[in-house]
């Protein structure tokens, strides 16, 4: 048998359809890879804002708790109807993050349970995929659930949903027809709901696998087709990659600044409660460690109840964002100021004598009390009062605090615009 030799010409076609076939092939891998790598980034940002709207969630239940006890306040799903009242938490969460999906229209947040509450003549039941979240969720499968769905060839749509677990200030509300909500004996540690995230991701139908297909129709009409194909081919990818890189990179960067809006106080731009039992532990672990005290002072608006009513709860959000503004004006470079509950602040000083701490609370209660407030044609004198205490070594976060609050319980009791440690 002759064996038959391949023509040079024979061979440079082989040789340039092997390169094709090579380029072709990266291609493809290519566009799967940033596929991936873009999903991943999509996944966590989904995370990201379920965790947001969670942690959200929780820091305004307890200060509506905090503000109901204080100020005997009502709740509700509708404030036009009842402008004296206050969110329920689920509605709050509900108009935070349909604010957000406003603004950002692929971002959808939702809450969904199997039994729902009736709100406004409407029930919210969970879809399919926020029932089978309930379930793994009930079966202590997972901690969190997703999904990737592939809705067209221009649109994939990301699900993450995480547990909305009973807390036990939720079952004084969730169980007590006094709220209008049905008693459903819900229990600390029950999981009756859902927090679901949806994220849409446009996509460019080049980057299908119709796309890959396409070229290597083209490599088998002819190896000079081919050839004229691949570098377009190879420059709408990095384009489209490019593309899919910006939106990633906007979502991430959108993650972030959610990140901080969570520890953040919105009405006084001061850190919020959420963040100062975090820092404020990390401060007595740290400094405790190398034998060094941490300062504390807490402050309370007095009569602030009495304000609110005389003048209405615009006047009390004046002084409340006010007061925010002054005490900002004391800090040094290592303190930080945090609004703890509704008229209740408080200053983290470390590494400071108690001398030091009591002249920053009383230069602030002077500083209230010298002021003049304007309120509409009134002008109003308000006073504010303070309990200061000092770390000691091993002491725990909780006897901490509760040695401030009775001090300032003291200032209260002693006739008020003092501070007391």
């Amino acid at each position: 048998m002759v064996k038959r030799k391949f023509s040079r010409a024979e061979f440079a076609v082989a040789c340039l359809l092997v390169t094709l076939a090579g380029c072709a092939w990266a291609l493809f891998n290519q566009e799967q890879l940033a596929q991936e790598r873009v999903l991943l980034r999509t996944v966590e940002n989904a995370r990201v804002l379920s965790n947001f709207a969670t942690h959200a969630h929780e820091q305004y239940t307890a200060s509506t708790m905090d503000a109901v006890r204080r100020n005997d306040l009502k709740q509700s799903t509708d404030l036009d109807r009842d402008p004296q009242a206050i969110h329920f938490p689920m509605s709050f969460s509900r108009h935070l993050t349909n604010q957000f999906s406003r603004k950002y229209p692929n971002v959808h947040f939702g809450i969904s349970s199997d039994h729902p509450f009736e709100i406004d003549g409407k029930r919210k039941h969970a879809n399919g995929f926020e029932l089978e979240a309930l379930l793994k969720f009930r079966k202590n499968e997972s901690e969190e659930y997703w999904r990737v769905e592939e809705l067209s060839d221009t649109l994939t749509r990301v699900h993450h949903a995480t547990p909305i677990i009973m807390r036990e200030q939720c079952a004084a509300c969730h169980n007590n027809p006094k709220w209008g909500l049905e008693k459903q004996d819900w229990k600390p540690g029950d999981i009756r709901a859902v927090r679901s995230v949806v994220l849409d991701l446009p996509t460019d139908p080049a980057q299908s696998a119709r796309h890959s297909y396409t070229i290597w129709a083209f490599i088998a009409l002819s190896c000079a087709m081919g050839a004229l194909l691949v570098y377009p081919s190879v420059r709408k990818e990095v384009s489209q990659r490019v593309e899919l890189e910006k939106l990633s990179n906007t979502l991430g960067d959108h993650a972030r600044e959610l990140k901080v809006q969570s520890t953040t106080d919105v009405q006084t731009g001061l850190r919020n409660r959420r963040y100062f039992d975090e820092a404020l532990q990390a401060y007595l672990d740290e400094f405790g460690n190398n034998g060094l005290s941490v300062g504390l002072v807490v402050f309370d608006l007095d009569h602030f109840k009495s304000i609110n009513d005389t003048y209405g709860h615009q006047a009390g959000d004046f002084l409340i964002e006010s007061f925010g503004i002054l005490i900002q004006q004391h800090l040094r470079q290592h303190d930080f100021a945090a609004r703890i509950g509704g008229e209740e602040f408080a200053i983290v000083v470390p590494n400071s004598s108690r001398e030091d701490v009591l002249a920053i609370a009383e230069r602030v209660v002077e500083c209230v009390a010298a002021q003049e407030v304007n309120i509409g044609a009134h002008n109003v004198r308000v006073t504010v009062s303070a309990g200061l205490a000092i770390s000691r070594p091993g002491e725990l976060f909780e006897t901490f605090t509760a040695r401030a609050d009775r001090n300032l319980y003291k200032a209260k009791n002693s006739g008020r615009n003092r501070a007391v440690g």
